[in-house]
């Protein structure tokens, strides 16, 4: 339960993310720990177990893409394959808690929803975004794309879905990564 936005322009993805851990029960932290991070080439934002976020950071290991290949089917074939790996081998390990993905990543210039059943969407509005507010944050990136301060539009995305949603909590996060040829 979180709310997650992601947003391509000109070679460079910006994803935010509130701060937010809430439980089944509803009961409600706010984290240190980030949703929102880049790792090497990719920027993620992620919603959902905490684990999920442990797992993208420290133990899944991102596949090596092939010089002029293609990015969609890299993403659709190798990362895909490589993330379900990571995820079923602590499937194994946890029993009733199963971690199913819902993420945002950024990946040479180009916004990525990697969905609960692994498929891998792109939007054609440019913009996407996961977790309990999503629907609010999307209503509001339509609504806001007279401005063009993509980090002021990305966080007034974010409190409008914590105005609006119950699980979702500032403080926000945004990071940018530009795509470097």
């Amino acid at each position: 339960m979180t709310c997650i936005i992601g947003y391509e322009h000109n070679g460079v993805v910006w994803i935010g993310g509130d701060s937010a851990g809430t439980a089944s029960d509803m009961t409600q932290r706010v984290r240190k720990d980030k949703k929102v991070f880049i790792r090497d080439e990719f920027i993620f934002g992620f919603c959902g177990s905490f684990r999920m976020g442990d797992l993208l950071k420290h133990t899944f290991v991102l596949p090596s893409p092939q010089k002029g290949g293609d990015d969609v089917a890299y993403m659709v074939n190798d990362f895909v394959d490589a993330l379900r790996q990571c995820f079923d081998a602590e499937n194994k390990k946890s029993g009733d808690e199963k971690i199913v993905p819902y993420i945002l990543v950024g990946y040479r210039g180009k916004l990525f929803n990697i969905q609960g059943d692994y498929q891998v969407a792109q939007t054609e509005d440019g913009y996407d975004a996961v977790g309990s507010g999503a629907d609010i944050a999307l209503g509001a990136m339509h609504a806001s794309q007279s401005i063009k301060n993509v980090k002021k539009r990305i966080e007034s995305a974010l409190a409008a879905s914590a105005k609006n949603n119950a699980a979702v909590r500032p403080p926000f996060h945004v990071l940018s990564l530009k795509y470097k040829q």
